[in-house]
């Protein structure tokens, strides 16, 4: 903890600090660049997903690393896509 306090008392002083062979410093780059371009972050976190073709069957199922899902009837003989997470 000690240590972060330390670098934090001294990063304002780096960011700061005019480049040698640009204009400008870390601080103007991100606030001309950078800043302009950020957005909030998503409301759900992300979460990794597997995409399926599969066909529904005569019993109104569809069947997904071996587990079986009805669906509706009008979607009998249709080919679907899964989401797998």
């Amino acid at each position: 903890h000690a240590a972060d306090a330390a670098l934090s008392a001294l990063l304002p002083s780096l960011n700061e600090r005019p480049f040698q062979k640009l204009d400008g410093s870390r601080a103007s780059l991100f606030a001309a660049l950078d800043s302009p371009a950020l957005t909030s972050l998503p409301t759900q976190p992300w979460q990794w997903a597997i995409f399926r073709t599969v066909k529904a069957h005569i019993d109104y199922h569809v069947e997904v690393e071996r587990h079986r899902y009805s669906v509706p009837h009008a979607l009998v003989g249709l080919e679907l896509q899964v989401r797998i997470t």
